[in-house]
């Protein structure tokens, strides 16, 4: 009995294999060519950007990774900003409510 069951666990593992590959066989044949006009579009806007780093794929990863740096830091500037404006806006009703508690 031990056997018959080994035996059918062994074939379900297998048809479960055979059935993932097959999925993700079809899952890529779907998915690269999204990815290749994604990057085309990508390299196409580092090249109008005048290819900084050079017409390589390197280049244009490394200018990527660069851009996603500046936006990082643009919104680390707009957090501080908000923050200082914040700020301002408590130290003026800060103000206004002294102001009015003296009179």
């Amino acid at each position: 009995m031990d056997e018959d069951v080994q035996v059918l666990m062994a074939e379900a593992l297998d048809n479960l294999m055979d059935g993932m590959v097959s999925y993700v066989t079809q899952l890529s044949q779907l998915v690269l060519p999204v990815v290749k006009q994604w990057y085309d579009a990508i390299y196409g806007h580092y090249l109008e950007a005048g290819a900084p780093y050079g017409e390589t794929q390197e280049g244009c990863l490394r200018w990527m990774e660069d851009l996603a740096k500046v936006q990082q830091m643009e919104m680390e500037i707009e957090r501080i900003i908000s923050h200082h404006q914040g700020l301002a806006y408590l130290r003026k009703r800060i103000a206004e409510k002294r102001a009015q508690g003296s009179e």
